[in-house]
């Protein structure tokens, strides 16, 4: 995966790696890294195929914390720069604070979410 940062109008990125051990902590890269913690318009995790195409986005960044307006310019620069909002998976969990344990539980594995409030305006 690759870390980004967005930010005038520009995607800034680098090959996420975990520190091995033993590896001085100087020598980690992190969002903040990109321009010494100043301000961004997004930040997260962009991990792609072995073609390079984007398959997942997460607004993932300790320094950062990004919200849904993170989000959302994030999607929004992809969108015009012609990348198919359908290609990839957003991982929203963050952002909506819900626990997986509280989204399972609440929508059937399979399903939208959206199927019994379907099902129940047809009745």
């Amino acid at each position: 995966g690759w870390i980004y940062v967005l930010r005038d109008n520009e995607i800034y990125g680098a090959e996420k790696r975990t520190k091995p051990k033993g590896e001085a902590a100087r020598l980690r890269f992190h969002h903040s890294s990109f321009f010494g913690g100043k301000a961004v318009a997004a930040a997260g995790i962009i991990i792609t195929d072995d073609n390079g195409c984007l398959t997942r986005l997460y607004p993932h960044s300790g320094h950062y914390r990004p919200g849904e307006a993170h989000m959302q310019r994030m999607l929004y620069h992809l969108y015009h720069r012609g990348v198919d909002l359908h290609s990839f998976l957003v991982d929203m969990q963050q952002i909506m604070h819900v626990s997986r344990e509280v989204r399972d539980a609440r929508t059937p594995k399979g399903g939208t979410g959206c199927d019994n409030a379907v099902a129940e305006m047809n009745d």
